[in-house]
């Protein structure tokens, strides 16, 4: 297997992990020989124009799988699927410029807190404030809990963490609580507190004190306020887009995914669950797919997460099927089992096959591949990491308590062998990549996984020869330092796994009624002909410039704007190439369409109504074949007239 470069005439070796990165047109090739070419063909037409959206988006993997998917749908069946880029966002400022390149975003958002009403998102963030009273008996056990030694008062301080939280349960005081001030100042002062702690320590504060602490919202307490249709009747309808600095309306697309952070569920975090900070932007994301009304939603996240509270939020409006995946049932040496939760409008949308069958369908092991976790350290120029004291250290207790005797073992060197082990499981293959995980050691190759490797490992595509076997555009991360690499590697879907499940739904989710006709959806992409309300169409029509015409001499030659409105068109049999769209109107004009093949399908003579259509679509009087500039409300009233009573769907929207 070679890869021949057009600067040079000499051949690279392609490493064996490319074969990994064609994952996608192996499944395609599988679900092929399961349903047939032509019928599996049929279904994904019926998926065009499919507008993505995320949220929690990383460094774009949903994004990019979507793309795998598209580049292998092409190739294997000849269908252009045409996904439509959608929002993203992430709270991450680094990731946030890391979207802002992908290709299948085109707007960037910040925190899905931002969705919050202003009272309800500064509710959330800044917690609530408990008032606690401390003995001198409850501050003394703190600290002999805490094992510190030193004076008094640096002891108080280990008590606290930087940010000032509790270490240790002080009393009626729990953990992770951060310390405000005394209750009987008015402003908080957190070293007047720390005094009056180490007085109370020493016996000279009387016998307690009242302090103030702030702790986070519970579960329900967040559940109630952000469900609560009187403290958030609606989410925000516009966002700031960090991408182009404008306020841009809120949606969630067609298909929509979002990975909430896991930490709070991770066996290897501190596993506060429902209770833990992150809670309050999975409920958010939850309330934005309740509005929205995406037809397809995608959720991801740790194993232990419990999928079964989204059936309290959206159980009546959509139907749950969950699954447990892993990149290594798809050809992939390295272990990231995590559950995807699939959520299905009701009445919309219903899956002809059950997601649990999805590896018994289009898995392969990598071992049948001839991988292993060796072969994730394939970059030739990789920089070499020093391993520092501690690493030697840790390094010597792996030895030390045998782990290192297998040949192909990987272990991690971020984290100590006698208090918690990380290493290769039975197969050979890698262990999970988290974010702190960034001196994974191969015994075998003598040094340390790097940063491009790691993002290799989750299916990135930063090599030019991984680029090619996926057949995507290659993913460029240099002007990124080594821990932006470090925390996008370990906070990211593996794109095999989150591809496999939108290959799984493109491929067996039967939609019904068109891909857009969720009436919340439709309103919220801002069209200037679904616009309602006299005063904003007045001021439209004043700053509005005069449409402009796209000039088309044929097919080959519509503009970039029009160029879907062109192949819409021309499936319903009423769009003539020599003649002009206009791209303001394309709303308008998908709507017609619809209405033209269900007006076919009822009967209706395909010689009249190509003509109807196109006049009412594009304000073009019938007659003269002059252009008009009227507003677009009227041109959708002629059409409903010309069309008479009869509505097929997309009209009576």
């Amino acid at each position: 297997k070679s890869l021949r470069t057009a600067k040079s005439s000499r051949t690279l070796r392609v490493p064996k992990l490319a074969e990994s990165f064609r994952w996608a047109h192996y499944a395609v090739r599988r679900l092929c020989q399961q349903e047939g070419k032509s019928l599996l063909a049929q279904r994904m037409r019926a998926k065009r124009g499919f507008q993505l959206a995320s949220c929690f988006s990383g460094m774009g993997t949903f994004e990019l799988s979507a793309e795998c998917v598209a580049a292998a749908v092409k190739k294997q069946l000849g269908v252009d699927l045409s996904l439509e880029p959608g929002p993203a966002c992430d709270f991450d400022p680094r990731c946030r410029q890391a979207l802002e390149a992908e290709p299948h975003v085109d707007s960037v958002f910040s925190d899905v807190l931002n969705l919050l009403p202003e009272k309800t998102e500064e509710w959330v963030k800044k917690g609530a404030v408990v008032k606690v009273c401390l003995s001198t008996s409850s501050v003394v056990a703190a600290l002999g809990a805490a094992k510190v030694r030193g004076s008094l008062e640096d002891r108080v301080d280990a008590l606290f963490d930087q940010k000032g939280r509790l270490k240790v349960d002080m009393g009626k005081a729990k953990k992770e609580w951060t310390l405000r001030g005394l209750a009987r100042m008015s402003s908080g002062d957190v070293q007047a507190a720390k005094g009056c702690l180490v007085r109370l320590a020493r016996g000279s504060q009387g016998f307690s004190e009242a302090f103030e602490f702030v702790r986070l919202h519970t579960y329900e307490e967040l559940r109630k306020r952000i469900f609560d249709q009187r403290c958030v009747p609606k989410l925000r309808s516009t966002w700031r887009c960090t991408k182009s600095g404008q306020e841009l309306p809120v949606h969630s697309g067609d298909l929509t995914a979002g990975g909430s952070p896991c930490t709070d569920f991770s066996r290897m975090g501190l596993q506060r669950g429902l209770g833990g900070p992150t809670t309050a932007a999975m409920l958010t994301w939850v309330r934005q797919v309740r509005d929205c009304m995406p037809v397809l939603a995608v959720h991801e996240n740790v194993v232990d997460f419990p999928s079964e509270e989204f059936d309290a939020f959206l159980g009546h409006k959509y139907d749950m099927q969950s699954v447990v995946l892993d990149p290594r049932s798809f050809g992939w040496p390295v272990a990231r089992r995590r559950r995807y939760t699939v959520l299905l409008l009701r009445g919309r949308a219903k899956l002809l096959r059950p997601l649990e069958e999805i590896v018994e369908a289009i898995g392969r092991d990598f071992k049948e591949l001839g991988l292993s976790g060796q072969d994730l350290f394939c970059a030739p120029r990789a920089k070499r990491k020093e391993l520092s004291k501690t690493d030697e250290r840790f390094l010597r207790d792996y030895k030390r308590l045998g782990y290192l005797k297998r040949p192909n073992v990987i272990v991690d060197l971020s984290q100590d062998a006698r208090r918690r082990a990380r290493k290769s499981p039975l197969d050979g293959s890698c262990p999970t990549i988290t974010r702190s995980s960034n001196r994974l050691w191969a015994q075998k190759k003598g040094r340390i996984l790097s940063e491009s490797e790691r993002l290799l490992a989750q299916g990135m595509p930063v090599t030019p020869w991984a680029a090619a076997a996926a057949g995507v555009k290659q993913r460029k991360f240099d002007h990124f330092c080594d821990g932006a690499l470090s925390s996008f590697a370990g906070n990211a879907m593996q794109a095999s796994c989150i591809g496999v499940v939108v290959l799984w739904l493109l491929a067996y989710a039967e939609v019904s009624g068109g891909r857009r006709s969720a009436a919340k959806i439709r309103k919220s992409r801002a069209d200037p002909v679904k616009a309602s309300g006299k005063r904003a169409r007045a001021s439209r029509e004043e700053e509005a410039p005069a449409p402009k015409l796209a000039r088309t001499a044929g097919a080959g030659d519509v503009s970039s704007k029009s160029r879907r409105l062109a192949r819409l068109l021309e499936r319903a049999a009423v769009y003539d190439t020599n003649k002009e769209a206009v791209a303001p109107y394309k709303a308008l004009v998908k709507s017609a369409v619809r209405a033209a093949e269900g007006l076919v399908e009822k009967g209706w003579p395909k010689s009249n109504l190509p003509r109807q259509v196109e006049a009412a679509a594009f304000a073009r009087h019938p007659v003269t074949g002059k252009w008009r500039a009227n507003h677009p409300a009227i041109h959708k009233r002629k059409l409903t007239k010309l069309l008479g009573k009869v509505r097929p769907r997309g009209i009576g929207a």
